[in-house]
């Protein structure tokens, strides 16, 4: 599943080096191409365990440069991918499988979409969370079929590398790091609550211990569960 997928990040990053992009621009177009390999890869596998007779089509909504488009197409041509980009939903193919979307324009187009592609099965929102407003409007375009003949699916690409960034965070804050380490590097370096005979030591740092406590996580999706596993490991109820 996505798990495969962030297999290919290395192999992306790679293949952009040897292009000559430089790396900053390489992670970030890479992280790019990963979340559109992502979106079709988190409904792709379901339907391609089973015999097909023609390739499944997906149509990204979406405007992408040429050069992670050719990348993307190198990663799924040989899993029966038949892809395809344009901001213009028009161009959309009446017999498409699969539409991705990105950012919000694509609300207002929806009613357009369900007649070019009326046999569309699964929708992509390539973010986290829908919004209750995408919701209704992506209801008010398809009906009954949305959740029954249609699949609605949001993307969580990145979801470990933000778990990993909130533990950073709350650990930073418990143990008040970073006024640590603005005495360090002032140059102070005076031992602080050690018993060290003969001389004055300040009182320690405040520090949190976290073990024990009671930690509240603001909802359990891809982010927040890898939160709460994380806060368990570390003795938190």
């Amino acid at each position: 599943g996505i798990g495969a997928a962030a297999i290919v990040m290395g192999t992306i990053e790679a293949a952009l080096r040897r292009s000559g992009v430089r790396k900053t621009a390489c992670s970030r177009a890479a992280c790019h191409v990963l979340q559109y390999f992502s979106a079709i890869d988190k409904i792709v596998c379901k339907w391609m365990s089973a015999p097909r007779s023609s390739p499944l089509r997906v149509f990204l909504w979406m405007s992408i440069p040429s050069s992670r488009f050719d990348l993307l197409n190198s990663v799924t041509s040989g899993k029966g991918i038949l892809l395809k980009a344009s901001q213009t939903i028009e161009e959309c193919p009446r017999d498409v499988d699969v539409v991705v979307l990105r950012g919000s324009a694509w609300t207002t187009e929806l009613e357009t979409l369900s007649q070019i592609a009326p046999g569309v099965k699964a929708l992509v929102v390539s973010y986290a969370g829908i919004s209750a407003q995408h919701l209704r409007q992506l209801k008010s375009a398809f009906g009954e079929r949305l959740g029954t003949d249609i699949q609605l699916h949001n993307l969580h690409h990145n979801a470990p590398i933000t778990a990993e960034l909130a533990i950073s965070l709350l650990l930073a804050a418990a143990k008040f790091l970073l006024p640590a380490d603005l005495r360090l590097r002032a140059g102070d370096w005076r031992p602080r609550g050690l018993p060290f005979p003969g001389r004055q030591v300040e009182a320690p740092m405040p520090m949190l211990l976290l073990s024990g406590r009671r930690a509240l996580v603001l909802g359990l999706g891809a982010v927040g569960s890898r939160v709460a596993r994380v806060l368990k490991s570390l003795g938190m109820e």
